[in-house]
């Protein structure tokens, strides 16, 4: 292998491991959150790769939902594992955008 591409090849993995440290912490705090709402976690149905997860969070401005890595399942065994047939476990079509204005939203509801 020639220089360039095994340096290539090392840039590559240094930012995949800076990535997977990011969504690590953010698993992290999402646990820490479920601790403080209803939460359910159930197996995503919408993604080709197996072994990800559902967070649904329920709190008094709206739901909001997060995939959880197969990587960070341990940090949820505190969270209900439901089927996806669970009503708590029911999508209600909030998009990106929307679960970020219900997160300052429930900022506000707090500070009340």
């Amino acid at each position: 292998m020639s220089q360039p591409i095994a340096e290539l090849i090392a840039t590559v993995e240094r930012a995949e491991a800076e990535r997977d440290a990011v969504y690590r912490e953010r698993a992290h705090l999402l646990a820490w959150l479920a601790t403080a709402v209803s939460a359910v976690i159930t197996p995503a149905t919408d993604t080709d790769e197996p072994g990800w997860s559902l967070l649904y969070l329920t709190t008094p401005v709206g739901q909001m939902s997060w995939h959880i890595a197969p990587r960070d399942a341990d940090l949820f065994e505190h969270v209900s594992h439901v089927a996806t047939s669970d009503p708590r476990a029911q999508w209600d079509g909030h998009s990106t955008d929307e679960k970020y204005k219900r997160i300052r939203a429930h900022i506000r509801w707090e500070q009340r």
